[in-house]
């Protein structure tokens, strides 16, 4: 760990609970390192809050490429940032985002950055398939992980409908959750027992604030909203959502609607540019390379006793408590 990460690194352990519950997880949240110089700094500051709190597993919330090197590269780029991921906890689990995706000149005639289709993302999560706690979805980018003696179970969502025509060279990416996905989210994800928690993880959340969109339209607390209408359903049969997390927008941010607790993070790469449109959202502007502001990812803490979701971060910004 670098000289100037010390201080920060004392004073994030100490906020840290130096105990946790049987029926808590601690884990290492980031978002948008978008092929970052200054990973190195972060995956050893992460691994020296590792070996203090032992995290159960590190979450990255999207966006590890930048969308912007041919496909042959990106997929290399992707799998090398992925390895030294990795080494950072024993389980590490990516979410799809935006940017995680190649270039191409010859679609439509221009130069079409972030490409990727479900079933070549599904080829580099492979490694996953040796984690016994992970069920994964065949060719699909979207996931689940149970951590079932705490009856918690981590939800990846792919926030993006793709579709790709090879031979007239077409490619489309919109911000949004197809049924087949929406399908999968209730008969297999959310087929949980009473008493159980869920914490829904994607790159962005369609139709949210966060887009600058306007919500949903909730009649009597319940919404016709899709995804929003089966979490709530799930809650009525005891199922628990702790809180909806989503990076790919640079802003630290948050609020609750429907009984669901939605949360945006910071991005770990300190010269990103925001993309959130939602006006109480909080930007890491200062950002110094060589300082402590340089770092930017978080400690989660789930306490499903307390109801509560601590954010603890490491770097620019604060921490933050979020109950459900």
């Amino acid at each position: 760990m670098k000289a100037c990460f010390q201080e920060e690194y004392s004073a994030v352990i100490g906020r840290i609970p130096a105990t946790r519950g049987d029926k808590s997880l601690c884990f290492a949240l980031m978002s948008d390192s978008c092929l970052s110089n200054e990973l190195g700094d972060t995956l050893d500051n992460m691994k020296a809050v590792d070996e203090a709190v032992n995290f159960d597993c590190l979450v990255h919330l999207g966006n590890a490429l930048n969308g912007v090197n041919p496909r042959d590269i990106s997929m290399k780029l992707l799998q090398e940032e992925f390895a030294q991921m990795r080494t950072v906890t024993e389980k590490f689990y990516p979410t799809i985002g935006l940017k995680d995706g190649y270039r191409d000149e010859s679609f439509c005639g221009q130069i079409v950055p972030n490409i990727m289709t479900n079933e070549l993302w599904y080829r580099q999560i492979q490694f996953l398939q040796d984690d016994a706690t992970v069920t994964l979805k065949e060719n699909q980018p979207y996931y689940y992980v149970d951590f079932a003696d705490k009856k918690i179970r981590l939800i990846f969502l792919c926030s993006f409908i793709t579709q790709i025509d090879e031979e007239n060279r077409l490619f489309v990416k919109v911000a949004a959750i197809d049924i087949e996905q929406a399908r999968w989210f209730k008969n297999e994800a959310l087929d949980l027992p009473a008493g159980w928690t869920t914490v829904i993880f994607s790159n962005t959340v369609p139709k949210s604030r966060f887009n600058g969109e306007k919500d949903p339209f909730i009649y009597r607390g319940y919404s016709a909203e899709m995804m929003m209408s089966l979490i709530q359903k799930a809650k009525k049969r005891g199922v628990e959502t702790a809180c909806w997390i989503a990076g790919g927008y640079n802003a630290d941010a948050e609020y609750v609607l429907g009984g669901i607790p939605y949360v945006s993070v910071a991005g770990q790469l300190a010269t990103l540019d925001t993309t959130m449109k939602y006006e109480e959202a909080r930007f890491a502007t200062e950002r110094t390379l060589n300082t402590r502001t340089q770092d930017c990812w978080d400690s989660v803490i789930l306490d499903t006793e307390s109801r509560t979701v601590r954010f603890v971060r490491f770097g620019s910004g604060e921490d933050r408590t979020i109950t459900y």
